[in-house]
């Protein structure tokens, strides 16, 4: 975790002191960030750990036991995401499966002398995303525009027009903002690039983060009309240190680790346990999404009229409309700041953050809250909570307590 140097002594001393409740009574209000692992996948990790210890890619009987557990969630996936199992690639996060597929698609591209060396991108991009178009921009001098958006933060698609996206090698955009949670029209972009291609002009690639709206939206290449999706298996249930890739099929990626394993577009030898991890929260998560769906949105309407109710001062930036129900973002008042709001709730017991999925521990304003036209000092003020499976009512009864007491 990085913390500002002037902030150091601070959260030193913050951490340093037990907190009020015990670990195991803490309320946890962070899923958006990681959520818990299925315990049908923890139960059968032990046993898999100790038969299939050999490496996949040998080609004795114990490789290809490990090997038949890859290729078992590979199929697994492929049903699900209706795709084919040669188009799913694992990689060892949801950051390592953007950075491939930004970064891969861009230079394979560029070996086929295709580039016009521009890149669309949301301005409510994750970090990660961020960062990808940075090294892109320093090593190979790519442009970047911003997708325009309206006032709540969604696309502008009617001022996305074939002609202006024609200009473009790739398009980056969040499905599901994991910050805010809104849901952002993906599908109407794939259908500019479908005229595009019926024009029998280049279409650029269209890349979806799906890491956030996987929670509890269908996704797949052919609803989102999507080139790729990219998937974190933190946030569904699968072990951390695991991700994947969904492409189409005659999306090229060029490697960044080089080597023969995932049909060389990943080298290194697999993590049986983490692929087989993924392979078994998605058949679970999917079952569930329905059901889990409608208890998020139950526990979000909660929040939203208690917050209506005894916090008018606050600003709710979760939109009421095409939303991620297990994400509840608001902006404190004027003379507050998320992150020590944060530490006040953690010394109370409860989890909570004050950024994007992955930031938690930062300190600074948002850069998606700036984005959507708030100040730095607004967008310092930026909460989130976000909400798991096993999240009750109750706990939110507690944790609005605590609200209380700093807001």
């Amino acid at each position: 975790m990085r913390i500002n140097n002037k902030f150091a002594h601070k959260a030193q001393g913050v951490y340093n002191r037990p907190a009020l409740f015990p670990m195991n009574k803490n309320i946890y209000l962070d899923h958006a960030a990681s959520t818990e692992t299925y315990p049908e996948v923890i139960n059968a990790l032990e046993n898999l750990a100790k038969e299939h210890f050999a490496n996949p890619s040998s080609i004795h009987t114990l490789g290809r036991k490990s090997r038949s557990i890859i290729d078992e969630a590979r199929n697994t996936i492929e049903k699900i995401f209706n795709t084919t199992a040669k188009n799913v690639i694992f990689t060892s996060s949801g950051t390592e499966s953007i950075h491939l597929a930004i970064i891969g698609s861009y230079l394979a591209q560029k070996k086929q002398g295709r580039t016009k060396q521009k890149i669309l991108i949301s301005p409510l991009s994750h970090a990660c995303i961020w960062s990808t178009i940075q090294f892109l921009s320093d090593y190979f001098g790519v442009q970047t525009e911003l997708i325009p958006l309206n006032t709540q933060g969604f696309f502008e698609t009617k001022k996305m027009t074939p002609e202006w996206i024609n200009q473009f090698d790739i398009i980056i955009a969040e499905h599901g903002n994991s910050e805010i949670g809104l849901i952002q029209p993906i599908k109407e972009i794939g259908r500019i690039l479908d005229q595009l291609e019926a024009a029998n002009k280049q279409r650029p690639i269209l890349i979806a983060d799906c890491a956030a709206s996987i929670i509890t939206e269908a996704v797949n290449t052919e609803t989102l009309k999507a080139d790729i999706i990219t998937l974190a298996g933190s946030k569904f249930g699968a072990l951390k240190g695991t991700g994947i890739i969904i492409k189409k099929n005659h999306i090229p990626l060029t490697p960044m680790i080089h080597g023969s394993q995932e049909m060389g577009y990943r080298g290194g030898t697999e993590n049986i346990l983490g692929i087989f991890s993924l392979g078994k929260a998605l058949e679970i998560h999917t079952k569930k999404r329905e059901k889990l769906c409608k208890h998020f949105l139950n526990l979000h309407t909660f929040l939203r009229q208690y917050f209506e109710k005894h916090f008018p001062g606050c600003h709710i930036t979760t939109p009421t409309l095409h939303f991620l129900p297990h994400t509840f973002h608001f902006v404190l008042p004027k003379g507050k700041e998320g992150h020590d709001f944060v530490i006040k709730c953690d010394l109370e017991g409860l989890c909570i953050s004050s950024g994007s999925a992955c930031s938690s521990g930062s300190v600074g304003s948002s850069r998606v809250l700036e984005n959507l036209g708030l100040s730095k000092n607004e967008a310092k003020r930026g909460v989130r909570i976000s909400l798991g499976r096993n999240t009750t009512l109750k706990n939110l009864q507690e944790a609005v307590k605590i609200f209380d007491k700093y807001i």
